[in-house]
């Protein structure tokens, strides 16, 4: 099994540890108070600004390094680095991805339009990553222009922001 295939495994293993870590929690007769739930959520955040932040600072540090030093030996170095970086950059949006549906189910009776509009954005950017990295080059490019989206990533950042703002409402 290639290391790709290795790291998805273990980030759908621990993101399916998440999400039913709270699952009995969620559906008690006396009421959920959140504090799992409220965990899931940041434990999303977390693991998604970690994942997308190195993958955007490996390739802005890239191109820099490009331009001042040009194609030397550390250049070069960086870019053999560069399907490790992807490969982390994958796995920790695939467990945040988890963690955040999970957070999302425990509490589905408190959904609204933010809620759900958040749902849907992450799941379009983790189904055509996801995609971009296992098919064929023809499907690849209809990926690549869905998953790099800056008006996705935008509306993500919003939406978890407005999220977060609104969670006491």
């Amino acid at each position: 099994m290639s290391m790709a295939r290795n790291l998805f495994l273990a980030a759908v293993i621990i993101g399916v540890v998440f999400a039913s870590a709270g699952f009995p929690e969620a559906w008690a007769e006396d009421g959920y108070e959140g504090g799992g739930a409220v965990a899931l959520g940041w434990a999303a955040v977390g693991t998604g600004a970690l994942g997308t932040g190195s993958l955007v600072a490996y390739k802005m540090s890239r191109k820099t390094l490009m331009a001042v030093v040009g194609s030397g030996g550390i250049t070069r170095s960086l870019t053999t680095m560069y399907r490790s970086v992807l490969n982390f950059h994958i796995a920790m949006n695939l467990i945040g991805y988890s963690a955040g549906m999970a957070h999302g189910i425990m509490l589905s009776g408190a959904a609204d339009g933010i809620s759900i509009a958040l749902a849907l954005v992450m799941t379009v950017l983790v189904a055509s990553g996801a995609l971009m990295r296992f098919t064929s080059s023809r499907t690849r490019l209809f990926n690549m222009q869905v998953h790099g989206q800056i008006f996705l990533v935008i509306m993500l950042i919003l939406l978890v922001l407005l999220h977060i703002a609104t969670a006491d409402d």
